[in-house]
């Protein structure tokens, strides 16, 4: 943009007044964005302590869950372990019943 229309005149004050104003408005803006430049570390290392707790919190759910898988794997093989004596258990009474009731055959008796 040209603005070679606009003369500033060297015996008026108002250019300096605009100058001296334009710095005095850029030093507020300067001033103003110090502290919140300030809060944005600031908000970046509450930003880091959020982190911190959410993971804090998932590593805590996580081992509870894990604690958990452990618990019920635990479980599982002993009810793994009392099926198979269970299905031992079964075949031995079903042996048994067979030959009982062959022995009833073998006397003449039919059950």
């Amino acid at each position: 943009m040209d603005l070679s229309i606009i003369k500033a005149d060297e015996k008026h004050i108002a250019p300096k007044v605009f100058h001296y104003l334009s710095l005095a408005l850029l030093t507020f803006f300067m001033v103003e964005l110090m502290p919140s430049m300030q809060w944005v570390s600031s908000s970046y290392s509450g930003l880091w302590r959020v982190a911190r707790i959410i993971n804090g919190v998932l590593v805590s759910v996580k081992n509870r869950s894990d604690h958990k898988i452990k618990k019920l794997k635990e479980t599982n093989k002993r009810l793994v372990i009392q099926i198979n004596e269970q299905k031992q258990h079964h075949c031995r009474i079903e042996q048994e019943n067979i030959r009982l009731h062959n022995l009833l055959q073998q006397h003449g008796i039919n059950f």
